[in-house]
């Protein structure tokens, strides 16, 4: 370590920014995350804390990275009782970077990863069960594109047809 410290698990904190955490929502997990000032102020205002704009302990990134447990329970109380859509909606609209935390099943079925093909689905034709199965591309320093899927040994292979 740089600083001479040994570096401990954080989570989804970040040790510089806060709030930086995942936050649990009525129905799963968002990830929020703000660097700034005045991303807080915004935060604040949509969540219905603007006296924390301001507030000794609250109101500069610093104080709030050493209060982080304090700043988490403010957003959690907000995020709590709301829906994962829901607060992305609100955050996405003032511009406060979030996003959902997917389930192993959600991530199965969502559609950017399926677009990519970051995850391709194969069907074994002899029982017809799915297999998930992770792909993607390796971009070489030439710019050539080439396709890859998860080793598959040749005879498991051969029982599976590729559907996308």
């Amino acid at each position: 370590p740089i600083s001479g410290k040994s570096v401990s698990r954080s989570g989804n904190k970040h040790s510089l920014a806060s709030p930086w955490n995942a936050y649990c929502a009525a129905d799963g997990w968002v990830l929020i995350c703000t660097a700034t000032d005045e991303q807080w102020a915004r935060l604040c205002k949509s969540i219905g804390q603007t006296q924390l704009i301001h507030e000794d302990g609250y109101s500069t990134n610093p104080q709030r990275v050493t209060n982080t447990k304090k700043v988490d329970a403010v957003v959690e109380n907000w995020t709590k009782s709301r829906n994962v859509a829901e607060c992305i909606e609100c955050l996405s609209a003032i511009g406060i970077a979030c996003g959902p935390i997917l389930t192993v099943p959600q991530l199965q079925t969502h559609e950017n990863l399926i677009h990519r093909e970051m995850i391709v689905r194969l069907r074994n034709e002899e029982n017809g069960i799915d297999q998930w199965l992770p792909g993607g591309e390796v971009i070489d320093s030439s710019d050539k594109i080439f396709r890859w899927m998860f080793p598959v040994n040749a005879k498991a292979a051969a029982s599976f047809d590729r559907v996308v």
